[in-house]
């Protein structure tokens, strides 16, 4: 989980909660990255998905990360829906879903976890709008597999 801290208050906040911060704290117009320190200016923090792990952080001098399969696929899984947000033909009920999936790292890749989450997490409850987002999804994911790349 990415946790920032607010260079105007200096209060810690998570990714989540962020955009309630800035509203609530005027002077907020940077947050720096706790593991990485990096620091992220306006909406830059939208971006920032995935850091670095404890390991990496504290694991000396020649640490080398193993890949994770699982967080691998996820990787990819995220990547497409940024792609998909490019994409002209979508509806604007859809395009706005998926702005709003930006800011989430653990979107599901099945069918019926995907629609609890949506639920869940976007508070959409409307099964026919659910449907239309994962619609979207499987024919990019069939796209995929027909050109010859990795399913996920």
């Amino acid at each position: 989980m990415v946790v920032f801290t607010c260079n105007a208050c200096g209060e810690a906040v998570k990714k989540a909660q962020v955009e309630k911060h800035v509203n609530i704290c005027r002077n907020c117009q940077c947050l720096s990255c706790m593991d990485c320190g990096k620091d992220f200016w306006g909406d830059d923090y939208k971006e920032h998905v995935k850091c670095v792990s404890e390991d990496q952080k504290y694991g000396g001098k020649g640490f080398e990360a193993k890949t994770n399969k699982g967080d691998a696929k996820q990787q990819e899984w995220i990547q497409k829906i940024h792609e998909l947000m490019k994409k002209p033909n979508i509806s604007p009920k859809v395009r706005n879903i998926l702005e709003q999936m930006r800011v989430f790292d653990n979107i599901p890749r099945k069918k019926v976890k995907f629609q609890n989450w949506i639920k869940n997490s976007l508070r959409i409850s409307d099964s026919n709008l659910q449907d239309q987002v994962w619609d979207v999804f499987s024919e990019a994911t069939r796209n995929v597999s027909l050109t010859g790349g990795t399913t996920l």
